[in-house]
């Protein structure tokens, strides 16, 4: 009889491991879910106001691209230009 409430009872202790085992895991997967979201937030709040800077300056590189080759087009005009 000893030996099998000595099984009984070491059944139980892993049954018990598991569910705490179970429950840390839940516990954690949470937490992670949550560290995850605020970070999603934190990244899209940061994100934002880049990714617009990011279009400006795009388009002031094409400002920038537009003039010069408008420069070298009317340096090529000028110089196609009949010397009196």
């Amino acid at each position: 009889m000893n030996n099998k409430e000595s099984e009984q009872e070491i059944d139980l202790r892993i049954a018990r491991i598991k569910n705490e085992l179970a429950e840390a895991e839940a516990r954690l997967k949470n937490e992670i879910a949550e560290i995850l979201a605020r970070l999603k937030k934190e990244l899209a709040e940061v994100e934002a106001p880049l990714k617009k800077e990011l279009a400006e300056a795009e388009l002031q590189r094409g400002y920038i691209r537009a003039a010069a080759r408008q420069k070298e087009i009317l340096k090529g005009l000028l110089e196609q230009k009949p010397r009196a």
